[in-house]
């Protein structure tokens, strides 16, 4: 065992305790780690003989509300999940007292374990009890298959028998992989963190306004088997849905609901200034909802919809918006099917797109097994490739797309799909937006839960505190976009731009398309020929030739006297700074 650098903490090492103090840093469980970078933690030493499970590092902090664990393994499981084999616990003793709890190891009582594998918690502050994920607020992330995991627990837990999860100040935390009988940390030391070192500062509240008229609004939401005309739960979507106030509505779970009426819905809710109102297209158990015209809409790839919104060129022009839910669970085949077949359509621009035409790709993703798909949407990594094609990086510019990360207005976390009434899963983000940041700018992203957000920041909104989870169990995601200009591209440096070069038909890869000896350029912008010929005036010069007046029969003749003399210099003095017609 061996302790990382010290950052903003102080590790102090007492025998074989590893006493954790001062995290300073704000943590956002949102399956990117650079919030850890600073913290201390405990290493382990890698190993020859590496097992299938190889606990590598601990990192633990804290804030008011929160306790955050940290753990870095090194290869890739699931954690909530058997798509790699594993039986990783977490042991807490909350109470610093080896003789009490269940009794993990030789000076370890654990009065807190949680079975990620097993999908529950058990206590043990007296006879043992089992415990949801919920019941002690367990958040983690990511939902797929990673070498590194991030969660969070509820600092205020009072189980049901009246006891206080974290009754003191000081905890000793242990990981243990039962199967593969590794621990973090190793047999004959300990781990402790000090919650007197929580971090005191405070989380930035995302605004839910739209910050500028010029930003357009994008609202990607799961409403659970028909929730916008659910004669219970409608009520809950007519609160949130114009409190969002989006431009582009992506709505899944739609099956048996009507494109007409789902504009039915928002021409009452949100009523436009237009005669026309709302327009809605459906395809399966998606509809998307603009308040612009729909272009055009492509059909059979399975379970998303691609869409052409025209939206006005004041605001950047036709956006294509792709609605997408994929297959649940643990189909995880069908679903990296689904996305290989979108990203060749894509990458291959199957859809006949203007170049640098803006996408936006969002929707219940249901990402809850392998990290292949969403990195196949992010970069374009076909895994089927015999079926379709090789793939490639999706933006204008030849990179990977972005996530826009929505997080929670009011709390670090950015899980999109909570249900505590089933089973044991714990919440998690299967809600995306992704898109294509060569000509998109992301303003502000976020998730709207009315449970976690204050109650006087709803009132003025005409939210109830229980609208969100009572609508569906999604969460909606939105984002804030603008459009950008694209970067101007001249490949081949002749002056042109390689978009104006392939309208008129020259090389953008090559500076002189027609081999004259005068660039593409020159002859557009300066000497008028024509770029694609070589001989613009068919008088048996090439136009190179003929700029230098290597085919007259008296060089430098200007005013065609015959002689080249100073009545030639003066002749072109005299004309110097005419403007040509």
């Amino acid at each position: 065992m061996v302790l990382s650098k010290i950052g903003l903490m102080t590790a102090i090492v007492l025998l074989s305790m590893v006493q954790v103090m001062a995290q300073g840093n704000l943590i956002v469980l949102d399956g990117v780690f650079d919030d850890w970078a600073a913290i201390e933690g405990v290493e382990d030493s890698v190993t020859e003989d590496v097992p299938a499970v190889d606990l590598l590092e601990m990192k633990v902090t804290s804030d008011a509300e929160h306790l955050y664990v940290y753990v870095r393994l090194a290869s890739d499981l699931d954690l909530t999940d058997v798509l790699y084999p594993h039986n990783l616990f977490l042991q807490i003793d909350v109470d610093m007292d080896a003789s009490t709890g269940y009794p993990v190891r030789e000076g370890f009582g654990s009065e807190l374990g949680i079975d990620f594998n097993g999908l529950f918690a058990y206590t043990n502050f007296g006879p043992a009890d089992q415990v949801n994920f919920s019941e002690i607020g367990l958040v983690p992330s990511p939902t797929v298959t990673s070498k590194e995991f991030e969660f969070a627990l509820r600092r205020d837990v009072v189980l049901e028998a009246g006891d206080v999860l974290f009754p003191q100040d000081s905890i000793r935390l242990l990981f243990r992989d039962t199967q593969y009988n590794d621990d973090l940390p190793d047999v004959g030391a300990s781990f402790v963190y000090d919650f007197n070192e929580a971090n005191t500062s405070l989380l930035a509240p995302i605004s839910m306004a739209k910050g500028d008229p010029s930003f357009l609004r994008v609202c990607a939401y799961n409403v659970l088997g028909n929730g916008l005309i659910h004669p219970v739960r409608q009520s809950r979507f007519e609160r949130i849905v114009p409190t969002l106030n989006a431009d582009v509505y992506l709505f899944s779970e739609c099956g048996n609901t009507t494109a007409t009426e789902v504009k039915s819905l928002l021409d009452n809710w949100l009523p436009l200034q237009s005669d026309v109102g709302w327009q809605t297209t459906k395809n399966g158990d998606l509809i998307t909802a603009s308040r612009w015209d729909h272009l055009q809409s492509w059909t059979g790839i399975p379970k998303q919809h691609p869409l052409m919104v025209n939206v006005p060129d004041s605001l950047g022009g036709p956006v294509l918006f792709i609605n997408s839910h994929l297959s649940c669970c643990g189909n995880d085949a069908a679903r990296q099917d689904q996305v290989d077949e979108m990203m060749a359509w894509i990458v291959n621009n199957e859809g006949g797109l203007n170049e640098n035409t803006p996408i936006v790709y969002a929707g219940d993703l249901n990402l809850v097994g392998y990290a292949q798909q969403l990195n196949t949407l992010l970069s374009g990594d076909i895994v089927q490739t015999q079926t379709f094609g090789q793939g490639g990086l999706p933006d204008w510019d030849g990179t990977p797309w972005s996530d826009a990360l929505p997080r929670q207005t009011h709390q670090p976390f950015t899980y999109t799909w909570r249900d505590d009434g089933d089973g044991n899963f714990p919440p998690g983000r299967l809600d995306f937006i992704l898109y294509s940041d060569a000509v998109i700018v992301k303003e502000r992203a976020f998730v709207l839960e009315t449970e976690s957000t204050p109650a006087d920041v709803l009132a003025p909104l005409g939210l109830m505190q229980d609208d969100t989870h009572s609508a569906s169990d999604h969460l909606p995601v939105v984002m804030d976009f603008t459009v950008a200009s694209p970067p101007l591209t001249d490949s081949d440096g002749d002056g042109l731009e390689d978009a104006l070069e392939n309208d008129m038909g020259t090389n953008p890869f090559g500076a002189d398309t027609d081999g004259d000896g005068l660039t593409d350029g020159f002859e557009v912008l300066t000497s008028g020929t024509n770029p694609l010929l070589v001989d613009t005036n068919g008088n048996d010069c090439p136009d190179g030739e003929e700029a230098l007046q290597l085919c007259a029969t008296c060089p430098s003749d200007l005013n065609d006297d015959g002689l080249v003399s100073v009545a030639d210099v003066l002749f072109l003095l005299g004309h110097f700074g005419n403007v040509c017609p």
